[in-house]
């Protein structure tokens, strides 16, 4: 081994009076101790290493000679050149599938186990440490690189994808086909959205949203058919508006009101039927969300998930009136003609312009929302998570994290969201919820 660590050193600049140094600086004594420790392995240019030698994935790795690309873990190779240690790159990077390490050329590897490290002195050991952590600098240096280059590519994107959906919307609002079916479109009844207004006054009292109920005939027996029917199998009658505040709380009077009023404003068809069901299990979900995170009030939140899907009225229409544009009616979002119907009905603009926005979390960031929208947006957007979850559905939610955080929330998956923060606020008013979501609960 003497003769090689000769031969290896045959290349190294002297200096007359000092001692000879090696590899990464190693004097002669070390490099010797190093030769004779290491295993000495070649490898033609092109080699994949792992590929050849899968234990070197847990091995240290000191490049001699020649030089070896990491690939797999960036869009492009991460060269590691001669000088540069890898130290058990199986720790570091926890996932080796698809990434492998191939030598650029012709290269010499010294090859040490933990063991054989072990035996070295410790000046030795800490010089190779030294040359590993600079090979890892190396490689986060580039990942860090790239990571920025992408950043900066998904704002460009999310700021295409705004001016687009803003572009799109007003295409709409300017559509004279479109407002022509919109003033065709029956309005809800002047008293549910008097009442609604009732409620979203933060002056009003829960007496006087209940007073206004128990006024009106209508009103009162669309509460009490509902409360009686089995969607909410209480299992005895209720008679009176005051016991159905006993049972369900002014909020739950509340969202049964409008969730019926609704349901006799949409299309009798299986279709509607289905999209008004998860309307209004998405209510509850999210008055559960703000009362959860404190960023919206629970009542207005779960107005505005009880309408979130009532654009798909307006484009069902467009659809049967204009048969040649599918296509693009199919394109395009159903919260935007949602909000525009809602607005043509003049309810708060805290509403229809969240109905109108709710599709923006798929393709933006929150930081791209108008900020006086965005937890509401936000909220609807998460409460969508989870009952996705809870159908067996999945859709696609890449910025789910960031919406998280924005609602002061750890990240977290939609099933951890379900079980452990949402069912035990639901299930403080079980009493109140429609039999197939309390049948969700447990």
């Amino acid at each position: 081994m003497i003769d090689l660590w000769k031969r290896a050193d045959s290349t190294v600049s002297e200096n007359k009076g000092q001692p000879r140094r090696g590899w990464a600086g190693l004097s002669e004594q070390a490099m010797i101790e190093l030769l004779n420790r290491a295993d000495s392995l070649h490898f033609e240019a092109g080699s994949n290493l792992w590929e050849q030698r899968p234990e070197l994935a847990q091995r240290m790795l000191l490049v001699m000679e020649g030089g070896l690309n990491l690939n797999g873990v960036s869009e492009s190779p991460i060269e590691i050149p001669a000088g540069l240690a890898i130290n058990a790159l199986s720790e570091f990077l926890s996932d080796l599938r698809g990434v492998a390490l191939e030598a650029s050329v012709r290269s010499h590897i010294l090859v040490l186990s933990r063991s054989q490290f072990e035996q070295l002195r410790e000046q030795t050991q800490i010089t190779l440490l030294q040359r590993g952590q600079s090979a890892v600098v190396r490689i986060m240096s580039a990942l860090m690189e790239e990571q920025a280059s992408l950043r900066q590519s998904c704002r460009q994107l999310s700021v295409n994808a705004l001016v687009e959906m803003r572009g799109q919307q007003a295409g709409l609002e300017r559509s004279d086909g479109l407002q022509a079916i919109i003033e065709r479109i029956p309005r809800l009844p002047v008293s549910s959205l008097e009442l609604m207004e009732r409620l979203l006054d933060q002056d009003s009292t829960h007496g006087q949203v209940i007073e206004m109920v128990r006024e009106d005939p209508a009103m009162t027996a669309t509460l009490l058919k509902a409360i009686n029917s089995p969607a909410y199998n209480f299992g005895h009658q209720v008679t009176d508006v005051s016991h159905a505040v006993t049972l369900l709380g002014y909020e739950g009077v509340y969202q049964i009101i409008m969730a019926e009023t609704l349901r006799k404003a949409l299309p009798d068809t299986e279709g509607f039927r289905a999209s008004h069901q998860r309307a209004v299990t998405l209510s509850y979900i999210a008055f559960a969300m703000a009362q959860l995170t404190g960023r919206a009030r629970p009542a207005e939140l779960s107005t505005i998930a009880l309408l979130h899907d009532i654009g798909r009225v307006v484009l069902a229409v467009m659809q049967s009136q204009q048969p040649a544009s599918k296509p693009f009616i199919r394109q395009t979002p159903s919260g935007v003609a949602g909000g525009l119907l809602l607005q043509s009905w003049l309810l708060p603009e805290a509403i229809w312009k969240v109905v109108a926005q709710q599709h923006y979390p798929y393709r933006l960031p929150p930081e791209q929302l108008p900020s006086v929208w965005r937890d509401a947006v936000a909220l609807i957007h998460l409460s969508s998570w989870v009952l996705e979850y809870l159908n067996k559905q999945s859709h696609s939610a890449p910025f789910i994290e960031a919406y998280q955080r924005q609602l002061g929330l750890d990240p977290m998956t939609s099933q951890k969201l379900w079980q452990q923060k949402l069912v035990p606020l639901l299930s403080k008013r079980r009493n109140a919820l429609p039999a197939s979501l309390r049948r969700m609960l447990g």
